[in-house]
């Protein structure tokens, strides 16, 4: 695994799984309505929260993740713990 490879020289490695972002990519552009059915949030992702989340990752409070992908999805693809 890479992240294992890294971690020696203090290098973590994170990935991020943004779900669908309200971006001109998937033709949205300033401020629309960006409802969506994907996800359990009902709406795009914004791309400052795919910001928020990176940011987190580079900073001292994401240390400790390591050898993860983040999904910044809106509940798209996840499961319940029960």
């Amino acid at each position: 695994m890479i992240a294992e490879l890294f971690s020696a020289y203090g290098i973590t490695v994170t990935g991020i799984a943004p779900g669908s972002t309200a971006t001109p990519l998937i033709g949205i552009e300033g401020v629309k309505i960006i409802w969506t059915s994907e996800n359990k949030e009902g709406r795009h992702v914004m791309p400052s929260e795919v910001e928020e989340v990176a940011t987190m990752l580079v900073s001292d409070a994401g240390r400790m993740i390591n050898g993860n992908v983040v999904a910044a999805s809106g509940g798209r693809g996840t499961f319940d713990i029960t």
